[in-house]
C-alpha cells in the first residue's frame, strides 16, 4: 500500500486500528528517508489530529522515539512558518498531548520522585553528540558551555548517548573537573534510569539538554531537584523545564516579558568553529570540485531552508558574475534546488553537494551568501571564523541575527547585494578588506565569562 493510501485510511478512521497505528509510523518514517520530502506537508494537519490517538498505541521508549520523530517533522515540514505561533501550534497540538501520555506511563513505572541536595557547583550537561564538528551544531554550544562553566569553578558531567569527539575526550584529559559519561545503544528507558543514577549520585545543580523533549523530560515530570534548562536551538516553547536559555539572535521583547526565558551571549570557542585544516586536504577539494582559479560562493545549510526565491537569486548572481562557481551542501531533498539551478548545474556553475565536511568546504569557498527569508546560524558563524565574508540580505526574518553578522554587509535589496558580491570578486582590495573585518568581528563570539555568568545567575537556588 503506498503513502497516499495510508493516509487516507488513517483520516477516514474515526479510531485508530493497530493496522492505522503502524500506517501513521510508516507515513513518518517514509518523510525521513525520503531527505524530508516538501511533499509531505499535505498530511501534517490530519496526522496531527489523531496524534493524540496515535500516541495511545504507545509505550515509554516508543513514545520517546516517535514523539521527538513527529516533532522534528512539524519543525522542518515548512520553514516559512518557522514562527513563533507555529511554534506554539506544536506545542498545543503536539507536546501537549504527549505529555499527557508520558504521565500516565510514568504513574504506572512508580518511579518516585529524586531527593538529594543539589550542590552549587555541579552541573550535568546531557546532549545527543558531544561533538564539536560535523552537521550537530548544538556539540558546538555544549562544549563552550563546559569550558565556561569550568573556568567558573564548576565541575561539569557530560552525558553523552552518541558520538564523542576529540574536543571533548582531550578536555576531559588535562580538567579533573569535567567528565564525559558515554554510553550508546540504552533504550530510552535505560537513558532515563541512567540519568536519574547520575544525578543521584552527582548531584547538580542545574541539568542542561539540547533536546526539546526527551528522557530529561521524564525525569523532570517525575521530579528532580536540581533546576532543568533548555539549551534553545530555535524551538523554546516547550511546557517544561525550569527556564528556557535563548542566545540574543532568538531572544524577542515580547519573550523577554516571560520570567521562564532567559538570554545568554552567543559565546562559542573560536578553534571550533574554524578549527585547523591542512592546506593539502583543501588543495585536494578544490581539484575535486573543479574550483580551481574560480570566484567561489556556497551556503551549507538543510535543503529546506533553500527558498525558491533564494535559489533563482543564485542563478541571478552567477549570471552577473563571470568566472563564478557557486556550491550548495547538505542535508534533505535536493529536488527543488536540483529544478531551479538545472542550467547552471548542466553547464558547470553549480555544485549541488549533500552532507559534507564544512571544516574543509569552508576554506575552499571565498563568499558564504546567506539564506534568506530565514537566514542561517552557526553557518554563517563558522564562515566568518575562517575569513570568509557572509553576505547577507534585510529580510523579515533576519531580526536579532543581525548582531551576529557585518552590518556593511547586510544589504536592502538585491541588486545592491549582488553589485557587492561582483565587487568582491573583482576588487582585491575590498575583498581583503571584509575578509579581515570578517575574522575581527568574529572574535567577540567567544565570550566564555559572560556566559558562565549568564548560567550561573540562573543554576543558583
Amino acid at each position: 500500500m503506498n503513502i497516499d493510501k495510508k493516509f487516507s485510511q488513517i483520516k477516514n478512521a474515526a479510531e485508530l486500528s493497530v493496522q492505522e497505528a503502524q500506517h501513521f509510523s510508516d507515513i513518518l518514517t517514509e518523510y525521513f528517508r525520503s531527505d524530508r520530502s516538501e511533499r509531505f506537508g499535505q498530511y501534517e494537519q490530519d496526522l496531527t489530529k489523531k496524534l493524540p490517538q496515535m500516541f495511545g498505541f504507545l509505550e515509554f521508549n516508543n513514545l520517546i522515539e516517535f514523539a521527538h520523530r513527529y516533532f522534528m517533522f512539524c519543525r522542518t515540514i515548512n520553514p516559512k512558518e518557522n514562527t513563533d505561533s507555529k511554534q506554539k501550534k506544536i506545542s498545543s497540538d503536539v507536546l501537549s498531548p504527549f505529555s499527557k501520555r508520558l504521565k500516565l506511563i510514568l504513574e504506572d513505572q512508580k518511579l518516585l520522585p529524586l531527593d538529594y541536595k543539589p550542590k552549587a557547583k555541579n552541573v550535568i550537561l546531557q546532549t545527543r553528540h558531544a561533538q564539536t564538528e560535523g552537521a550537530y551544531a548544538p556539540g558546538k554550544q555544549i562544549f563552550a558551555l563546559s569550558k565556561a562553566l569550568i573556568k567558573n569553578g564548576c565541575k561539569v558531567k557530560v552525558i553523552s548517548h552518541g558520538d564523542v569527539d576529540n574536543q571533548f575526550k582531550n578536555l576531559m584529559r588535562i580538567d579533573p573537573n569535567f567528565h564525559v559519561t558515554h554510553k550508546r545503544d540504552l533504550t530510552p528507558f535505560e537513558k532515563l534510569l541512567e540519568l536519574r543514577a547520575e544525578a543521584t549520585h552527582f548531584e547538580p545543580s542545574g541539568i542542561f539538554t539540547d533536546e526539546e523533549l526527551g528522557v530529561l523530560t521524564a525525569a523532570e515530570l517525575i521530579g528532580l531537584p536540581s533546576k532543568c534548562f533548555l539549551l534553545s536551538a530555535g524551538f523554546y516553547r516547550t511546557p517544561w523545564y525550569t527556564k528556557i536559555l535563548l542566545t540574543e539572535e532568538l531572544m524577542t521583547d515580547e519573550l523577554r516579558k516571560d520570567k521562564r526565558f532567559h538570554e545568554i551571549p552567543q559565546a562559542l570557542v573560536l578553534e571550533n568553529l574554524a578549527p585547523p585544516v591542512e592546506e593539502s586536504k583543501v588543495f585536494d577539494a578544490k581539484n575535486k570540485l573543479r574550483l580551481e582559479k574560480k570566484f567561489i560562493l556556497a551556503s551549507f545549510a538543510r535543503y529546506e531552508m533553500f527558498s525558491e526565491d533564494y535559489l533563482h537569486f543564485v542563478n541571478d548572481v552567477l549570471e552577473a558574475i563571470d568566472n563564478s562557481i557557486f556550491i550548495l551542501a547538505g542535508h534533505n531533498d535536493q529536488t527543488v534546488a536540483k529544478r531551479i539551478l538545472k542550467k547552471h548545474d548542466s553547464n558547470g556553475r553549480v555544485r549541488i553537494l549533500g552532507p559534507s565536511n564544512i571544516s574543509i568546504l569552508g576554506h575552499v569557498c571565498d563568499v558564504f551568501l546567506d539564506t534568506f527569508p530565514t537566514t542561517t546560524g552557526y553557518a554563517a558563524l563558522e564562515s566568518f571564523a575562517k575569513g570568509k565574508p557572509v553576505f547577507t540580505l534585510e529580510c523579515d526574518n533576519l531580526g536579532n541575527y543581525r548582531k551576529n553578522r557585518l552590518e556593511e554587509l547586510i544589504f536592502k535589496d538585491k541588486s545592491n547585494l549582488v553589485h557587492h558580491l561582483a565587487r568582491a570578486a573583482n576588487d582585491a582590495d575590498y575583498y581583503n578588506t571584509i575578509k579581515l573585518s570578517s575574522l575581527k568581528f568574529i572574535k567577540k563570539v567567544e565570550n566564555l565569562e559572560g556566559l558562565a555568568n549568564a548560567l550561573m545567575s540562573e543554576i543558583s537556588f
